[in-house]
């Protein structure tokens, strides 16, 4: 997967992950062939990217022996130049997931197809009031997102 990313600005994960607490930087995405580590992510040095989304659970998520540190997902993204990097803080439902998903690319969009990362911080944060708004009561379905980037 790592030889796939330089030449693209935008990433899209959508699969599991797992955060080992105790050693965050063992944290991984797990695709279909093998897991894609933080510290693969870390020492990406990519020219052009702008934004991941980590559609995926706990992306955002540090260990507990460095409470001051963000060794997780995200920060590996960034660390790998990312400019722009939406991740998830707790488990999150499939659809729930699709939901914000969708509502972040009809943002980011434009009428002729073109991805805009530098309106991401916005994006998700008109998926996430509109999740809001249809779920008020269930938070738990809507505010794991998170967007770190300008």
């Amino acid at each position: 997967m790592l030889e796939l990313l330089p030449g693209h600005t935008c990433v899209h994960f959508a699969c599991h992950a797992g955060q080992n607490l105790a050693a965050p930087s063992e944290g991984a995405l797990y695709l279909h062939d093998q897991p894609l580590h933080v510290t693969d992510l870390a020492r990406l040095d990519l020219d052009t990217p702008e934004l991941a989304v980590l559609s995926a659970c706990q992306t955002a998520v540090g260990g507990t022996e460095l409470p001051n540190e963000a060794i997780h997902l995200a920060a590996a993204l960034l660390l790998g130049n990312f400019r722009h990097v939406v991740s998830t803080l707790w488990p999150v439902g499939d659809d729930s997931a699709r939901r914000i998903t969708d509502e972040v690319y009809r943002v980011l969009g434009d009428s002729k197809g073109c991805i805009h990362p530098n309106r991401t911080a916005q994006a998700l944060h008109a998926a996430v009031d509109q999740a809001r708004r249809r779920d008020p009561d269930r938070p738990l379905m809507w505010a794991s997102h998170v967007h770190f980037g300008p």
